[in-house]
């Protein structure tokens, strides 16, 4: 997360939330399944948890900008995600929108960058999805990705997330992020937790 501007202290609240580490990222990528990109392997049952993660993946690089998701993004999101996850985004966008009113929008959001990964300027492909557990009622899903600047022969980071899935009413849907960045200034840890933290920032009237 970059800050800019004046800092305010519910800023400050936030920042020291979702910061934790004290490493740059790595050049080195790490070892990375014989995959091929997820783009190519999208053919899972489209019932199973694996289409859940590729149609997330495919709303991620395509649809997702940066930050808390704005209203057109959860919207599409919706469909993808539980309930539990969904109320958390929302409540996180409502304490967002009760600081840019308190602040007069003169300091910075309470979040930067994106929130659906470890690296705050965003993974530019996924390499890998690995299933790491499945029993039925919950799934956990590991996720290869790396940053590749245009036209570059090797990725400046690579590493792994996990994406962790509930079965409800019969479908399978998000219910967290993990990040696993290993760096300096990433959020590591439940993205269900972080939006949960910042909705009590600035809870409104």
């Amino acid at each position: 997360m970059r800050v800019t501007g004046p800092i305010s202290p519910i800023f400050v609240i936030a920042t020291v939330m979702l910061l934790s580490g004290c490493r740059t990222p790595s050049s080195e990528s790490p070892a990375m399944p014989p995959e091929g990109p997820v783009e190519a392997r999208a053919t899972a049952d489209p019932a199973s948890a694996r289409a859940t993660v590729d149609r997330f993946l495919e709303f991620y690089f395509n649809r997702y900008g940066s930050g808390l998701p704005n209203d057109a993004e959860r919207a599409a999101l919706s469909p993808l995600v539980t309930p539990a996850f969904g109320a958390a985004l929302d409540a996180a966008a409502r304490a967002e929108q009760c600081h840019r009113s308190r602040t007069g929008g003169t300091e910075p959001p309470l979040v930067q960058g994106d929130i659906f990964t470890s690296l705050f300027e965003k993974a530019t492909r996924a390499t890998g999805v690995t299933e790491l557990a499945d029993d039925g009622r919950s799934a956990l899903f590991g996720i290869a990705l790396e940053a590749r600047e245009p036209g570059a022969a090797e990725a400046a980071v690579a590493w792994r997330d996990r994406i962790v899935l509930a079965r409800v009413d019969g479908r399978w849907l998000i219910d967290d992020f993990i990040h696993d960045g290993d760096w300096q200034f990433t959020m590591r840890g439940s993205v269900k937790s972080m939006l949960e933290g910042i909705a009590k920032l600035c809870p409104g009237p």
